[in-house]
């Protein structure tokens, strides 16, 4: 448990996991700032979402959170949107007007959190804007775009004899976007490439090592 009785302290929170090297390098940055004053610390709290089956696995995760911080910090900052969403309740309640950082990459969510961590197909009538979910509380959000394109532009550029390219992914709703986002930039941009998106667990990982391994140079992946 945070001994956070009568200190001051800030949450960094990550909505996937701290050993993605950005990720790791952003809670190092922000320890290594407040230790050198050495006047609030920091804890850092790992979500990972996909691993929520139901509303009642969330509701779980937000009591150990309400438990753990009690007292409120001085404020949180979210790698990834969907941590937000997961902690929405505590800034409703506890953390009321806390200060809060999020970096996500996507402008858009879905309207219903359950659908979000299913998985499911959700219509774009379903999607709000996150500016529009973060308008009544004291967030302030930084988008950290995928740069697809350019990402397409560059494998071109270090790769010429490229010929297609194979988007790896999962079902999760980010994921969703970027598919989406992706096939877009394809038909109006690389239409001379072939397109193939492979997702787990509708392909399951012995299937997707099996097309890779079959692949040359002018198979590109990226996921």
């Amino acid at each position: 448990m945070a001994d956070t009785k009568d200190q001051e302290y800030i949450v960094l929170i990550s909505s996937s996991t701290f050993r993605e090297k950005w990720a790791y390098d952003l809670l190092e940055t922000v320890e290594k700032a407040f230790n050198e004053e050495n006047s609030v610390k920091v804890y850092s709290e790992t979500l990972t979402t996909w691993h929520f089956n139901n509303q009642q696995e969330i509701d779980q995760k937000v009591d150990y959170l309400k438990d753990k911080y009690s007292v409120p910090p001085q404020a949180v900052i979210f790698v990834g949107d969907p941590g937000w969403y997961v902690c929405k309740p505590l800034f409703d309640t506890i953390w009321k007007g806390v200060p809060t950082i999020i970096c996500h990459s996507m402008p858009h969510t879905s309207a219903d959190i359950n659908k979000y961590y299913k998985g499911e197909y959700i219509p774009e009538d379903q999607i709000i804007a996150t500016p529009e979910m973060l308008e009544r509380y004291n967030v302030t959000a930084i988008n950290i775009p995928v740069c697809i394109k350019e990402t397409i532009e560059l494998m071109e550029e270090i790769t010429p004899e490229m010929k297609k390219v194979v988007l790896l992914s999962d079902d999760r709703f980010i994921c969703s976007l970027i598919r989406k986002k992706t096939e877009e930039i394809h038909q109006q941009y690389f239409s001379d490439l072939d397109m193939e998106f492979i997702t787990y667990p509708q392909t399951n990982t012995e299937t997707m090592l099996h097309k890779i391994s079959e692949s040359g140079r002018e198979f590109t992946v990226h996921g």
